[in-house]
């Protein structure tokens, strides 16, 4: 457990750089972003805007950080490899400061959000700051999950490049991992149209009944209002176990395809 959080602190230290990055290029934007909005006397709805697209991007967040990671990775893999550590726990290592880092990114990026939220309240309305920090959870916890899965789906395909790239020249093992990632992705949108994706998904019903039911949006002469919707506890759980055989499969085949 020592040797995993001294490894873990390195992978925080290593990716300060690249959060520091993204968080300079979002506040950059932010500058124009308020800059151009106060000029056209719009300033308000643009930090709202701003705020609520920037949020958004979050979930491409952790996929950046890891690309940097991993792109460093490259450079010196032998090293890397012959860690002590078993490659699950090298990865896991890599996917807990993603996770923080995303954390402190997502929660800096709320402010203007919630800057927007109150300075407009013909255009956004709660009926209750209960409601608005309800509506956030549930928008921040869905936004690292996706942020998560991403980021999964990101080290399967780094791996098979890894383990292609032992047998072929680095170009084709970039053509063919990318063949391979559309080819999956083609077969997975498949399948979740058909009825064992239903029957594995559909499951667990729960009525969010309270949760958005408050927010009340108005730009113009146009008003809508969130309606109650329903989510799938089996979703979450397919998810989760598809998350999890992702990692796995990940970890094995560093462990024993690219691993020397």
């Amino acid at each position: 457990m020592a040797t995993w959080l001294a490894l873990t602190k390195k992978e925080l230290r290593l990716g300060w750089l690249p959060f520091l990055i993204a968080l300079s290029a979002m506040f950059i934007t932010l500058i124009l972003t308020v800059y151009q909005s106060a000029r056209g006397d719009f300033f308000a709805e643009g930090l709202l805007i701003f705020g609520v697209l920037a949020m958004l991007s979050t979930i491409f967040y952790m996929s950046y950080y890891l690309l940097v990671s991993l792109a460093r990775e490259t450079k010196r893999l032998h090293l890397w490899l012959h860690h002590p550590l078993p490659g699950s726990a090298l990865l896991l290592s890599k996917i807990s400061s993603g996770v923080l880092y995303q954390i402190i990114t997502t929660v800096l990026i709320s402010i203007p959000v919630l800057i927007g939220v109150i300075l407009t309240p013909e255009i956004i309305e709660f009926r209750s700051w209960f409601d608005w920090g309800a509506t956030y959870l549930f928008i921040f916890i869905h936004l690292l999950l996706i942020a998560l899965h991403f980021c999964v789906w990101l080290l399967v395909f780094w791996s098979l490049f890894l383990w292609v790239k032992r047998a072929a020249p680095t170009f084709l093992s970039v053509v063919l991992t990318v063949i391979f990632a559309m080819a999956a992705f083609a077969l997975y949108s498949w399948f979740s149209t058909t009825g064992v994706y239903v029957a594995l998904t559909h499951w667990g019903a729960i009525n969010v009944e309270n949760l958005l039911l408050s927010l009340n949006i108005t730009l113009g002469n146009l008003s809508a209002g969130a309606e109650a919707f329903t989510i799938y506890a089996g979703h979450y759980v397919y998810q989760f176990i598809l998350t999890i055989l992702l990692f796995f499969l990940t970890a094995w085949i560093i462990d024993r395809k690219v691993e020397v």
